[in-house]
């Protein structure tokens, strides 16, 4: 028998699903642009709100205490060096900066009640069957993409077509997958086993549409997967042990290093520009750094950073002011040059905090969803704006609901149609 709707964690799930579409939204509806900024903002009202009406959780004093220490790291360099004027840029890049983690935040603490877990559960059932009825046609086409042009694919890798679906470019297709399968993950918690099998069905081909994009990073992603997948739920082990963390990292540098040979001691290419030059700002302005909008990030962009002239980025493919396409393509290189080894040391604390939130989760399926979203979140981060992205507030949305939702023993869902899973 088909479920009853519940209109509450129906509108949440709405939400969040547009989210996950807003590329495709925003070329035809510019106010998606900044959808997720949006969101965002509701979400700093919300812990506003708490913060007034509920006694205050120490995790939120020392991360709010994070952030304001990197925002006074910033201010202060701009009111030092004066290289950005415009306080919208500086406004806007503080923003930027630190939406994903004010969404975490959100989330965290409103399902870390008690009273909102069925909620939790619901607005992942919704987006469960969300993910398989937007994904499921992209699996096919993906195949039907290699044997014929049907016009989804970016370029051609290795003579094989790069498959983007309907999302325009194969990284928007990348990220909505991998928040799917953080979805999808989830939810699979809250299955009896007769059901997990058809779900892992599922979660298989999205895994396989991720490969289709033909990125490396992917490769990484779904091996990472498959291994997790293995060592925390098949073999039920909640601790994972130092060497099992290097070993996954070193075959993630030997997946990816024909991408970071070419990104990174190619001289030519953005990625190692703004990475020669991010350092290069640290050094010059030690030790913390240029200030908010100075250095890769989209407000230094369009508000135009003076230290772009200066380091001549109009001489390069992608980083001039007429064409800056690739002047965001990072993230570490503009926390660094912004705001120095102190400011980055910061940002790497508040990320830290958000893995341990996700490991005190108990339920292994769960903690798995959220550690694998927040791995491939600092991966993506190596080579892209990963925490400033559109992308990011939905992902930290979803690794939030996994890290502190609640399942006790005997709430799985028992339906015995599709809606179980769809």
């Amino acid at each position: 028998m088909m479920r009853t709707i519940r209109l509450k964690p129906l509108i949440y799930s709405v939400l969040i699903a547009l989210l996950i579409i807003q590329v495709v939204l925003q070329n035809s509806f510019s106010v998606f642009q900044y959808y997720d900024e949006i969101i965002a903002l509701l979400c700093l009202g919300y812990i506003f709100v708490y913060s007034i009406q509920n006694k205050v959780k120490k995790y939120l004093v020392i991360d709010s205490l994070i952030v304001i220490s990197v925002i006074a790291i910033g201010l202060i360099c701009n009111m030092l060096f004066e290289l950005q004027s415009s306080y919208k840029a500086i406004l806007i890049d503080i923003f930027n900066m630190f939406k994903a983690f004010v969404a975490f935040e959100a989330f965290y603490i409103k399902f870390e009640n008690d009273s909102n877990q069925r909620l939790g559960q619901d607005i992942l059932r919704y987006l469960n069957s969300f993910c398989i009825i937007l994904m499921l046609p992209g699996f096919f086409l993906a195949i039907v993409n290699l044997f014929m042009d049907i016009h989804m694919h970016t370029e051609y890798v290795y003579g094989i077509r790069a498959f983007h679906y309907c999302f325009g470019r194969v990284g928007s297709l990348n990220a909505a997958c991998v928040i799917c399968v953080i979805i999808m993950t989830g939810y699979l918690s809250f299955l009896k086993d007769k059901y997990r099998k058809i779900q892992l069905a599922f979660i298989g081909m999205i895994l396989l549409l991720m490969l289709s994009t033909l990125r490396s990073r992917t490769y990484f992603y779904v091996v990472l997967y498959i291994l997790g997948y293995y060592y925390m739920i098949a073999r039920k082990r909640s601790k994972i042990k130092m060497r099992y963390v290097i070993i996954i990292g070193v075959l993630g540098i030997l997946v990816s290093f024909p991408k970071i040979e070419f990104y990174f001691s190619n001289e030519t290419t953005a990625r190692s520009i703004l990475l020669k030059y991010g350092i290069e700002t640290a050094r010059t302005y030690f030790p913390l750094g240029s200030g908010f909008a100075t250095y890769g990030t989209s407000a230094a962009k369009d508000f135009w950073s003076p230290l772009y002239n200066r380091y001549n980025f109009g001489n390069y493919y992608g980083l001039s002011q007429d064409w800056g396409a690739f002047l965001t393509d990072n993230y570490w290189p503009a926390i660094l040059g912004q705001f120095g080894i102190f400011g980055m040391l910061l940002i790497l604390w508040l990320i830290y905090r958000v893995y341990k939130k996700c490991i005190k989760q108990t339920d292994l399926i769960l903690k798995f969803g959220a550690l694998f979203g927040i791995t491939c979140m600092m991966v993506s981060s190596l080579f892209s704006p990963a925490f400033f992205h559109f992308s990011a507030v939905e992902k930290m949305l979803m690794i939030a609901l996994l890290a502190v939702i609640k399942k006790e023993k005997g709430n799985e869902y028992e339906d015995t149609d599709i809606s179980t899973i769809a």
